[in-house]
């Protein structure tokens, strides 16, 4: 009662009269506070009576309701729930994922194929699972021999079998193929897949060699020798040829004057061979027109053919009064029968063959001298002829006359 009494005693005063604000509870609708300035009208539901005369009872009341504002406080917990109860941000990511990834051992542990088949296969003779391609001891290989054996558990091999041929046969082969044979050069080479045969191979040549010869054996060479073997691989020319007389004609019961130009004894060659030298019966007719003895030259040519067709010069030679051996001078009144065959000497490189065309040309080249051949009226050889002509362009003219000549050639006699 000592508080009613005092809070009693101040209601008189303005500031104490005022009542703290009050907070409403939420959800509750509040009226504004009463302002004490302002004359309260509310008429006390038990009194009916002012407040504001004075009475005791509606101050009372007051204080008695003044609960309400400080419930509020003690009751407000909305602030710290929120916070106290709030676990989504470390509930999932700490626990879910890392927790329950097993992929990198998941597959080896219950992988099982490898050996399911074990328990449920048909074990074949090699003591495997998969059929054999052949059963081991079943023959085999091209040729015969082999027999299947196990190599392991799933797979038989071919052992022992006869191997092809070089050639892809099954037969013995008489030789290798690539190996030598023949006599020259040959090699073996597959005639199908059973055989062999030689091919490339040359005879031996006619010295037993193996090459080709250039100059086989008994060919022709040199002026009458032949080839002969020199070595298995090689030939040499044998040379046979000797000096020989190819023509002979002796006579001295007549002459021939070289008339201003020249004579030509012509005639067939008769043996193979070189001439080499003709000889006459020669004799010199002087004419004195100067001083004698007059200068002189007397030329004579081996020439291939015949004067009226003549080929090439096969040999020539010159001689002088300074050269030639003595040749007995004749003059009409006081004519001799010479004794001496003069030898010119006329060596020719040219091989020439039976019964080739061959003449001499003999020309004077002296305005003053004349030379006289000695010979015959026709009636010597039948294939020797004589010819002659005064100018150089003048036709060739047979003559009636038959040279002492005598032909000596390198040849094969």
């Amino acid at each position: 009662m000592l508080s009613l009494g005092f809070i009693a005693g101040c209601a008189e005063d303005d500031d104490l009269s005022e009542s703290p604000p009050s907070e409403t509870p939420p959800g509750e609708d509040s009226a504004p506070p009463a302002d004490s300035t302002t004359p309260d009208t509310t008429t006390d539901p038990d009194t009916g009576t002012d407040p504001d005369t004075g009475s005791v009872e509606p101050d009372t009341a007051t204080p008695d309701t003044l609960v309400a504002d400080s419930a509020t406080p003690d009751t407000f917990v909305a602030d710290s729930a929120t916070p106290d109860t709030f676990v989504p941000d470390t509930s999932v990511p700490d626990t879910a994922k890392p927790d329950t990834f097993v992929p990198d051992t998941f597959v080896p542990d219950t992988f099982v194929p490898d050996t399911a088949p074990s328990d449920t296969c048909v074990v074949n003779a090699c003591g495997g699972c998969t059929i054999l391609t052949a059963p081991p001891g079943f023959p085999c290989g091209t040729c015969g021999g082999g027999m299947y054996a196990c190599s392991g558990t799933d797979v038989v091999v071919c052992t022992g079998a006869t191997p092809l041929n070089a050639c892809g046969g099954c037969n013995t082969l008489t030789a290798a193929p690539g190996s030598a044979c023949g006599t020259c050069g040959g090699t073996y080479t597959c005639s199908g897949t059973n055989a062999v045969a030689c091919t490339g191979s040359m005879p031996l040549n006619a010295c037993g060699g193996c090459n080709t010869l250039t100059n086989p054996p008994t060919t022709a060479c040199g002026i009458c020798g032949t080839y002969g073997c020199s070595s298995t691989t090689t030939t040499t020319c044998n040379e046979t040829a000797s000096i020989g007389t190819d023509l002979t004609y002796t006579a001295t019961t007549d002459y021939q004057a070289v008339y201003n130009n020249a004579l030509a004894f012509a005639y067939p060659v008769r043996h193979r061979g070189r001439i080499t030298s003709v000889a006459f019966r020669v004799a010199r007719y002087f004419v004195a027109f100067g001083p004698p003895p007059e200068p002189w030259t007397l030329t004579i040519e081996a020439v291939r053919g015949t004067p009226s067709a003549p080929g090439a010069v096969l040999a020539t030679a010159t001689y002088t009064a300074t050269n030639t051996p003595a040749i007995p001078t004749w003059t009409p009144t006081a004519p001799t029968t010479p004794t001496s065959r003069i030898t010119f000497a006329l060596p020719t490189t040219v091989t020439l063959n039976v019964n080739d065309p061959v003449f001499f040309r003999i020309t004077r080249v002296s305005a003053n001298n004349y030379f006289l051949f000695w010979g015959a009226n026709t009636g010597g050889p039948a294939d020797v002829t004589s010819y002659s002509r005064d100018t150089a362009t003048a036709p060739w003219t047979t003559v009636a006359f038959d040279p002492d000549v005598v032909v000596q050639m390198n040849g094969c006699f």
